[in-house]
């Protein structure tokens, strides 16, 4: 839903939206809408899993909640249910220190940031009520912003070093005009990685090695924290512009062939970072631009004529032979994104030095006569990383050619209470692909089984292939293959 609303006042803001593009893009933001009311809990906040978890969770309710506030601007966004869930943050605070308190569970940990969540999300509830506008009280906003300046005048505390709450804090105090917002801007830019033209932040402890991935691209809560960056820099300063640029181009980079990144939250907010700087890299001016792309392998070579009648298209050429040079040359007047893709595949997995989950798979035949006509399997999963627990994770079994998953044992799964309290929350199948969601991994191993039928005998079949994926930094994956027993 939130990625439709920024693309939109973009493209409205820029006077390049036409009329069947602004239909198209609000009925999607109207379906999003809807589909979100499905998280929706008594008492008006929001959860993963709506009703199944235990209570609703502070940041996702403030994210929902700063959602539909930016989306009142296109469809009816019903006013009551926006109250509620006000209401429901504004008990998630202490009355003493007007901090936010973290209820429910923050399945995306890079949101406790390295010094406590409690500044984290009293600084991302900040930016939803200073964003949601006229559904916010002052009380509110006034207690919220005191929390935050009494953690930043508390040297002792940490928070000055920890990247993710500094650049949460200077795009909340940018919003709210505090005096602090310079000293908090300077702070952010001193931790900064400014090198080759380029602009980001990253964590210490950042999970991806670079000497040791395939092909790195930065970890969701980098993407993220680089994208509060730019959302923080006032851009009506030249120098800042300078500077957003550099930002802007590090997060283009980060973009796979789809324009997203990795994760929700990340995607969501660099694309709402992108649309805030392009809104005033654009400025209206004329686009006339002749981009010549030539491969020297393949000979491949074409000419991409961009104007105003087809800016916001998509224009590609396929190459063929690899390994080549790809020289692109630009001439006339405007602003264009050129990506190169590579599609590729490789005959094994790279080691890495410390896998971030185990996955162990058994199976054999419930009833011995049926063989391989009818199978049961038991995954078991730990994680394995120094901080003790993953954000939400996700096990997606790619089943092998000619089975499908049995429906009824996989219904008995999700009645399974002693796996529900263990973080087990629901089930999907997508054709021959079944996604299994928990809260969490540990140290501690989990295991659980299903049933797998046999539809059709397929000969000499392919392994298949299980894959645990932190839901919100899916770079932390571990795949193995697996064969039946029979």
């Amino acid at each position: 839903m939130a990625p439709n609303v920024y693309v939109l006042t973009y493209l409205i803001n820029t006077g390049q939206a036409d009329d069947q593009m602004k239909k198209r893009v609000v009925f999607n933001i109207e379906s999003g809408y809807q589909r979100e009311l499905n998280y929706r809990r008594r008492g008006g906040s929001y959860s993963a899993f709506g009703e199944s978890d235990e209570e609703g969770s502070t940041w996702l309710t403030a994210f929902v909640l700063r959602t539909f506030a930016e989306s009142a601007q296109f469809i009816r966004i019903d006013s009551e249910l926006m109250e509620e869930s006000l209401s429901w943050l504004e008990l998630s605070r202490n009355i003493t220190t007007g901090c936010m308190i973290s209820r429910g569970r923050v399945l995306h940990k890079a949101m406790k940031g390295g010094v406590s969540d409690e500044i984290t999300l009293t600084a991302y509830t900040l930016i939803t009520l200073l964003e949601a506008g006229g559904q916010s009280t002052e009380k509110f906003i006034e207690d919220t912003s005191n929390c935050l300046v009494d953690r930043w005048n508390d040297v002792g505390s940490g928070i000055r070093d920890d990247v993710y709450s500094v650049a949460l804090l200077a795009y909340a105090f940018k919003l709210s005009g505090h005096t602090l917002y310079n000293e908090v801007l300077d702070q952010l830019d001193q931790l900064a990685i400014d090198e080759d033209g380029l602009k980001h932040w990253e964590r210490p402890d950042s999970k991806v090695n670079k000497d040791e991935c395939f092909y790195c691209r930065a970890p969701s809560a980098e993407v993220e924290m680089t994208a509060y960056g730019l959302l923080a820099l006032d851009l009506s300063v030249d120098a800042n512009v300078v500077e957003g640029l550099k930002i802007a181009r590090w997060l283009a980079q980060q973009q796979n062939a789809y324009g997203g990144y990795s994760s929700t939250q990340d995607t969501v907010i660099a694309l709402k970072a992108l649309s805030y700087f392009a809104e005033v890299l654009y400025g209206g001016e004329t686009t006339e631009m002749t981009i010549k792309a030539s491969s020297s392998a393949g000979g491949e070579e074409q000419v991409f004529q961009i104007d105003a009648s087809n800016r916001l298209l998509l224009q590609r050429m396929d190459i063929e032979k690899a390994p080549t040079t790809v020289e692109i040359e630009a001439t006339g007047s405007g602003c264009a994104l050129v990506q190169i893709q590579s599609l590729y595949n490789i005959y094994e997995k790279p080691t890495v030095a410390k896998e971030p989950f185990t996955i162990d798979v058994e199976s054999w035949s419930p009833i011995e006569k049926l063989g391989c006509a009818k199978q049961t399997m038991k995954i078991t999963v730990s994680y394995n990383g120094d901080d003790g627990a993953s954000s939400m994770a996700i096990v997606e079994v790619k089943l092998i050619s000619g089975y499908y998953a049995d429906k009824l044992s996989l219904r008995k799964l999700s009645k399974d209470q002693k796996l529900r309290k263990l973080g087990f929350k629901r089930y999907e199948i997508n054709n021959n692909i079944v996604d299994f969601y928990f809260d969490e991994f540990t140290a501690e191993a989990i295991s659980f089984e299903f049933d797998v039928d046999q539809e059709l005998v397929v000969k000499n079949p392919k392994p298949g292939m299980i894959t645990v994926y932190d839901y919100y930094e899916a770079e932390m994956k571990s795949v193995i293959p697996y064969k039946l027993s029979c």
